[in-house]
């Protein structure tokens, strides 16, 4: 058995998988694969003889196709074979052959870089889509909020009239203008009262008027009092003085 011992050129995960192009002693048909860490192969295949090679695949890891043989590798009988040497022999070797040689795990190493950039592109996508949702449930929380503060500012002010006492305000929007309207009643009482009071010393002063008059006009013809008994009134006596004066004279007083 030949170990052979090399690097696949990139550092993925992946599995190699082998088969003998016919079958020889101790090697059947069919593939066989062999776990790959970090690109590096660490493997034991038996010398193939004249004629015979092994084709070789190589799949990154989550790759589920079929192999698909990229490379052919003639194992020396030698104890240990480097890999390269395997894929890039110098009997082979050309100007530009080694990279022909070598385009299939870098082939394989492309198109899984292809693959990552398609993913990572649609997890952007996505992100971005996740963004803008983000940003538009932002903008309605803050909204809501919004309405919030100014729902419960409005509860605040409701709940702060509500334990004001009432009786300060209902003093001045109902009592004052019930005490000024009892004023006002008070005062139309009064001035009726004092119209009434001078309508009757109106009606009295023109029933004394009247007496006087018909004590005038039924006076006796006037005679000279005696000197020591003359009586005289003044031009400025009430009503009631020239009244009481004309009952005296008639009298004889």
């Amino acid at each position: 058995m030949a170990r052979v011992v090399g690097n696949i050129g990139t550092t993925i995960n992946g599995t190699l998988y082998v088969k003998a192009s016919a079958s020889f002693l101790g090697v059947n048909p069919g593939y066989r694969s062999y776990a790959v860490v970090d690109g590096l192969i660490d493997v034991e295949l038996a010398p193939t003889p004249r004629g015979v090679f092994y084709l070789v695949d190589f799949q990154p890891e989550g790759s589920f196709g079929n192999p698909s043989p990229q490379e052919k590798w003639v194992i020396p009988p030698e104890a240990e074979v480097a890999l390269d040497s395997l894929r890039f022999p110098r009997q082979r070797r050309s100007p530009g052959m080694a990279s022909v040689q070598g385009n299939g795990f870098a082939q394989v190493e492309l198109n899984l870089l292809r693959q990552e950039r398609a993913q990572l592109e649609e997890a952007l996508l996505g992100l971005r889509g996740l963004l803008t949702a983000a940003r538009d449930d932002a903008d309605t929380a803050t909204q809501k909020l919004e309405s919030a503060r100014a729902e419960v500012a409005d509860l605040k002010t409701k709940l702060y009239l509500a334990g004001c006492p009432q009786k300060t305000v209902v003093e001045k929007v109902v009592e004052v203008p019930v005490v000024e309207r009892v004023s006002n009643q008070e005062m139309a009482r009064e001035n009726q009262t004092l119209a009434a009071m001078v309508t009757e010393l109106r009606a009295e002063n023109e029933r004394l008027m009247a007496q006087l008059q018909t004590a005038i006009a039924n006076a006796p013809a006037w005679e000279e009092p005696q000197p020591q008994q003359r009586v005289t009134i003044s031009a400025t006596a009430s009503p009631a003085e020239q009244l009481d004066y004309l009952l005296r004279q008639r009298e004889g007083v």
